[in-house]
């Protein structure tokens, strides 16, 4: 029988509540990129993608360590199941929301994907040693960079992140090498003597509010981005302003163009837009109304087009 487990410890709820504030931080600029309330470049950048990526890798690693903290004198069962199933439960809702709203780029395996199987994946090595663990973590970010294959690119299979392409998901968390920073977080949760760093509720409100939002982490994950994208939207539809008669032939051109490429409207709408205020930003539009674009501004131009598709399409 497995014995008491740990106590629920208060600084771990903060670092939660800590990352998902970063998370809403991050997909607030996402939200207001996309919607062309702000520059569609940011996030793509490899600033804000890198930021993404941080966001992901500590809820991963506190997973791990809450795993350690409930399961690692003696694996609960029933605790385990019920959690499980309510974090696969949630990740099934994400998948159909994402594919209703972004039907293209739609989320098959995102952060709660990975936590859910990552979760089952770890459990024996809540037993092994921990330099077993440690190897481990090594290799399964090691081996993305080893392993590259066209057949596990295959839609049943991509994602164990082993193909040569990524796919098409606007959050895409595979097996490797993100299974790495929920083994990392088990080393972590097995190496620290938890039972030390237990104390008193945070004293001030925004350390309160933080633990608060990290004990209930999941409702927060699921609300957060509907909620932000649906506000937004609304305020989109009141602030952005109609396109002015001079970019408004640019525009119908752009889209007839997208269209007979096999895009759909929202897609057409988004890379025109890119493309209208890139080449404006960049002070080619004179130049390019006039048709009066040279070899260089024609390959920035034509850069620019390239840029934008993969933006409006999620890639």
């Amino acid at each position: 029988m497995p014995e008491s487990p740990a106590p629920r410890l208060p600084f771990l709820d903060k670092a939660r509540g800590i990352a998902l504030a970063a998370m809403v931080v991050y997909h607030f600029v996402w939200d207001l990129s996309f919607l062309g309330l702000i520059d569609p470049t940011i996030r793509d950048s490899l600033l804000w993608s890198g930021f993404a990526r941080l966001i992901a890798a500590s809820f991963l690693i506190l997973a791990g360590i809450g795993l350690v903290l409930a399961h690692g004198q003696g694996l609960d069962r029933a605790k385990f199941l019920r959690r499980l199933a309510l974090v696969a439960g949630a990740a099934l809702l994400v998948t159909a929301g994402t594919w209703l709203v972004f039907p293209d780029a739609f989320v098959f395996f995102g952060i709660l994907h990975a936590i859910a199987l990552g979760s089952v994946l770890a459990l024996p090595f809540l037993r092994l040693p921990v330099w077993v663990v440690l190897a481990a973590t090594a290799l399964v970010w090691l081996l993305p960079f080893l392993v590259q294959s066209p057949a596990m690119a295959a839609p049943v299979l991509i994602w164990i992140g082993l193909g040569d392409r990524l796919p098409n998901s606007t959050d895409f968390v595979p097996v490797f090498p993100w299974f790495g920073f929920l083994l990392l977080g088990v080393a972590v949760g097995r190496l620290v003597d938890w039972s030390r760093l237990a104390g008193p509720e945070p004293a001030t409100r925004p350390g309160r509010l933080l633990a608060t939002a990290g004990r209930r982490s999941l409702l927060v994950y699921l609300v957060h981005q509907p909620l932000l994208l649906g506000t937004l939207w609304l305020v989109a539809l009141m602030v952005v302003q109609r396109p002015d008669p001079e970019a408004r032939p640019f525009l119908a051109a752009c889209h007839a163009q997208c269209a007979a490429n096999g895009a759909d409207a929202p897609t057409c709408t988004r890379l025109c837009r890119c493309a209208l205020e890139a080449t404006r930003a960049e002070g080619l539009w004179a130049s390019l109304m006039r048709d009066q674009l040279n070899d260089s501004q024609r390959s920035r131009v034509e850069a620019i087009s390239r840029r934008c598709a993969e933006i409006s399409s999620l890639r």
